[in-house]
C-alpha cells in the first residue's frame, strides 16, 4: 500500500512538472487561420498582461482557440468568459459589469449565435430577452427600463420582424403598436393615449403607407 501511495505522488509531481507555463499572446503569430509559437501550432494557455494582472487567458489546441477564454478587467473580477471549439465559439457566454454583476448571457454554435439572449442592467433588472436560429432574431423580443418595466414586445421570424410589435410608455402603458409580415410594415399603425384610447391610426401595404 504504502509503495502504490508512493508512486502514486511521483506520477502527480511528474505530471505537474510537465505543465508548461502560459506563453504570451503577443508571442504567438497568426498564419491561415492558425496560431503558431516559435513556428509550430501551438497547444497550451496564452496571456495578455499588465504588470502582474492578467487581462486576457486564452486556451488553443493544435492552433487553434479551444476551450475556456477569459477577459478580465482592471480590478481583477471576470469581464467576458466564453467558450470555443476548434476555433468558433461554443457553448454559453457570460459578460459582466466591473461591478462584478452579470451583463450578458448567451449561447453559440460553431460561432453562431443560438438560444436565448438575456440582457441586465447594472442593477439586476433584465434589459431585454430575445432568442436566436442560426444567428437570426426569431420569436418574441421583449425589453424592459431599469425600473422592471416593459417598454418594446416585438417579433421576428428568421431574423426579419414579423407579427405585432409594440412600444409601451414608462408607465407599462401600450403607446403604439404595428404589424409585420415578411419584414415590412404591413397593416394598422395605431397610437394611444396615456388612458388606452386610439388617437390616430393609419395603414400601410408593403412598407408604403396607404393613402
Amino acid at each position: 500500500m504504502k509503495i502504490s501511495h508512493c508512486i502514486s505522488l511521483i506520477l502527480i509531481v511528474f505530471l505537474l512538472s510537465c505543465k508548461s507555463d502560459p506563453v504570451r499572446i503577443s508571442d504567438l503569430k497568426e498564419e491561415n487561420g492558425r496560431f503558431l509559437y516559435k513556428g509550430s501550432p501551438f497547444t497550451g494557455t496564452a496571456i495578455t498582461t499588465n504588470g502582474d494582472s492578467v487581462l486576457l487567458s486564452n486556451n488553443y489546441l493544435n492552433g487553434s482557440l479551444n476551450g475556456e477564454s477569459i477577459e478580465y478587467f482592471a480590478n481583477g473580477k471576470v469581464k467576458d468568459r466564453k467558450n470555443y471549439k476548434e476555433g468558433k465559439m461554443d457553448g454559453k457566454r457570460a459578460e459582466f459589469y466591473e461591478s462584478g454583476q452579470l451583463k450578458k448571457t448567451m449561447n453559440y454554435s460553431s460561432g453562431l449565435y443560438e438560444g436565448e439572449l438575456l440582457v441586465h442592467y447594472e442593477n439586476g433588472e433584465k434589459m431585454m430577452k430575445g432568442e436566436y436560429r442560426n444567428s437570426k432574431e426569431e420569436g418574441e423580443w421583449s425589453y424592459y427600463s431599469e425600473k422592471g418595466m416593459l417598454t418594446k414586445r416585438i417579433h421576428y421570424a428568421n431574423g426579419s420582424p414579423e407579427g405585432k410589435w409594440e412600444y409601451y410608455d414608462d408607465n407599462g402603458r401600450i403607446k403604439s403598436s404595428i404589424d409585420f409580415k415578411n419584414g415590412k410594415k404591413n397593416g394598422l399603425w395605431i397610437e394611444f393615449d396615456s388612458t388606452g384610447k386610439t388617437v390616430r391610426e393609419v395603414r400601410y401595404k408593403e412598407d408604403e403607407l396607404e393613402k
